[in-house]
């Protein structure tokens, strides 16, 4: 909330500069008013830095696909295991467990949905 404030704040300054500014321009007689536009499209495929900002999203990306990927052939090779053991009643069941390390959570939830998703019925 504060970070609004001071950016109305130096939008208003920044008009009323301008305006002053403008006023003094005419004064002197320059009635010629720059304003520029920028393509930020552009400026990133076009320049230096934004190429290198583009490059480490890029890389960031693939690798977090690959770790996706990964995670999500180690389930499709639990849950084939799973269909090879079926239940007693004939449902397919299984309990996924999950510890406190990082995104441990995430991956047991995930993998419950896969298990879901392939009319196996998941514990967590």
């Amino acid at each position: 909330m504060p970070f609004k404030r001071y950016a109305v704040a130096a939008l208003l300054a920044s008009l009323a500069a301008s305006a002053g500014a403008t006023t003094t321009a005419r004064a002197q007689g320059a009635s010629k008013v720059r304003i520029a536009v920028v393509d930020l499209q552009k400026a990133l495929n076009e320049t230096e830095d934004g190429r290198a900002a583009k490059a480490r999203l890029k890389s960031l990306f693939d690798e977090r696909q690959k770790s996706l990927d990964a995670a999500q052939t180690k389930v499709q090779k639990m849950q084939d295991e799973l269909k090879k053991q079926k239940d007693v009643r004939g449902v397919f069941a299984c309990v996924i467990g999950h510890d406190c390390r990082l995104n441990s959570r995430e991956f047991a939830l995930e993998a419950a949905r896969v298990m879901a998703g392939n009319s196996i019925r998941a514990y967590v």
